[in-house]
């Protein structure tokens, strides 16, 4: 028998499973910026610029040193949670549209969809197809 995620009494969402929440932590990198961090500190001392510069991460806020003044991020990790995140906030903008035939703004539950509601997709479906609807069709002879 193998043990499935939820096993133990504890239920686990599919969510959790793939994107589980964790901590901007990585061993490696926390080494790199201690080191850095007394390279820039014993820079400023002695020389009053140190080539290190003491910038913040853009996704966790979390104080970076870095050779490179264009530096973002603390880390992959917070770089990659800010691409998911980007990636789900245009992900909701493609879904907010206006409706063709009212001109409602709405929130799609499809990125093809095209009306708000059934009312105005059977409303734009009459408008194209007109039809002489009541008068008997004339037949040339």
């Amino acid at each position: 028998m193998s043990i499935k995620a939820g096993d133990d009494g504890v239920r686990m969402s599919y969510e959790n499973l793939r994107f589980p929440r964790r901590k901007c932590v990585d061993p490696e990198g926390e080494e790199r910026q201690k080191r850095l961090a007394l390279y820039y500190e014993e820079g400023m001392r002695l020389r009053g610029f140190s080539g290190i510069y003491k910038l913040i991460c853009s996704h966790c806020g979390k104080p970076v040193y870095s050779k490179s003044p264009r530096a973002l991020y603390c880390g992959y990790r917070c770089r990659n949670d800010a691409r998911i995140a980007r990636k789900a906030r245009r992900r909701e903008l493609k879904r907010l549209k206006r409706c063709r035939t009212c001109n409602k703004n709405f929130q799609a539950n499809r990125k093809d969809t095209v009306y708000c509601s059934v009312a105005c997709k059977q409303k734009a479906y009459r408008e194209r197809n007109v039809t002489n609807i009541g008068l008997p069709e004339i037949r040339q002879t």
